[in-house]
């Protein structure tokens, strides 16, 4: 009986042992990874938008000068019927206000004036210290009553210089200004209706309004390369 018991212990204690060798020992626990951290590269500046370059400004418009003229006749529009002062065109009728603000040196004198009722008066407005070129506007006061001389109206002006060789100044009637060679203003205006070796003189019709006149350029000397030294340009309502 101790001898059975005994196998059976035996047997017990075997079976046993057989089971414990059976077992996979535990897997280590994974060492933590060593990750190296990925290094950025700093994103580049956007670039700047691209500049459209700026146009450049137009050209000032050419002043508004009249066709040549047909039979000795020059046609204007009452918007030709100015005296061009730089880029800036005075209207007839040339009020000392509007040639002031246009760069004409009106002496605020002249503001003062008074012109009486059924009176001429021309102003000899100077461009320079020496009184070499002149602006004259011929004021008339049609009316009953004096009127200021801010308030008078012309239809007429005159360019003239006294130098004996007269030079631009910027100003000009019809495209015509000091210092023009004849040859250039009759290929401007055209053939005038009258001429002599020192003048020429067109006549003057408006298509826009009831007015008619004339347009006269004085030259230097009788000479084929003489130059503008004055121009009047006299337009009256019919």
């Amino acid at each position: 009986m101790k001898k059975l018991i005994l196998f059976v212990l035996a047997a017990a204690m075997t079976l046993a042992l057989a089971a414990c060798g059976g077992q996979s020992p535990a897997a280590p626990a994974p060492a933590p990874s060593q990750t190296t951290p990925t290094q950025t590269t700093p994103a580049e500046p956007s670039p700047a938008p691209a500049t459209t370059p700026a146009e450049p400004s137009p050209a000032p418009a050419a002043p508004d000068t009249p066709a040549p003229a047909a039979d000795g006749t020059i046609a204007l529009t009452m918007s030709q019927i100015a005296l061009q002062v730089g880029e800036t065109a005075v209207p007839m009728p040339y009020t000392l206000p509007t040639l002031a603000d246009a760069g004409v040196p009106v002496d605020p004198y002249y503001l003062t004036l008074e012109v009486g009722s059924g009176e001429f008066f021309s102003l000899n407005i100077y461009l320079d210290e020496n009184e070499d070129y002149v602006i004259v506007p011929d004021y008339y006061n049609g009316g009953d009553a004096a009127v200021s001389m801010s308030e008078a109206e012309a239809e007429e002006i005159t360019i003239s210089s006294f130098a004996s060789a007269p030079e631009d100044q910027g100003v000009s009637l019809l495209g015509v200004g000091f210092g023009m060679a004849k040859s250039a203003v009759l290929e401007l205006l055209g053939q005038p209706m009258w001429e002599d070796d020192t003048y020429f003189e067109w006549t003057v019709t408006v298509s826009d309004a009831p007015y008619e006149g004339s347009f006269t350029v004085y030259f230097t000397s009788d000479a084929a390369d003489a130059v503008v030294s004055q121009a009047d340009l006299s337009v009256i309502e019919q």
